[in-house]
């Protein structure tokens, strides 16, 4: 299970890479922005997803 989570992980973080190249190469500061926020989108579920994976790999060796 943690592998898949890990997989999604780095989808989400190359996924956000993608579009913040993407913002960089947009004429226009509307595509800009979009793209921008696209990329932060992505980077905040990694790491939310991150942070699930962190708690849930304490809570396991605790017990």
């Amino acid at each position: 299970m943690a592998k898949d989570v890990q997989k999604k992980i780095a989808v989400k973080l190359q996924l956000s890479e993608k579009y913040e190249r993407l913002s960089y190469l947009a004429s226009s500061s509307v595509k800009q922005s979009t793209y921008r926020w696209h990329a932060k989108h992505f980077r905040n579920q990694a790491h939310v997803m991150q942070c699930a994976l962190d708690f849930k790999t304490r809570t396991a060796a605790a017990q």
